[in-house]
């Protein structure tokens, strides 16, 4: 997966991750049911799959510069929100 890709989903699973936290007992089943279908939206809007994710953050946590420039994007993202 693409790092552009990747910046967008790792940005838009850690708004639904914060939201979940502050708004509902995260730890429920019926929140982990929740918060699973709204990844697999999130995989969906953008053409991809959960298997083809974790693939591509796994390779990311293996290349360390790559990983870090990755989630400073991230992080600008999220402070742009």
């Amino acid at each position: 997966m693409d790092e552009k890709t990747m910046v967008d989903l790792l940005s838009e699973m850690h708004t639904a991750d914060a939201f979940f936290t502050v708004t509902t007992d995260y730890e429920s089943d019926t929140m982990i049911g929740q918060i699973s279908y709204t990844y697999d939206q999130m995989f969906k809007r953008h053409g991809t799959t959960k298997q083809a994710f974790e693939q591509s953050l796994e390779y990311y946590s293996k290349n360390p510069k790559k990983y870090r420039d990755m989630y400073e994007k991230v992080v600008l993202k999220l402070n742009q929100n």
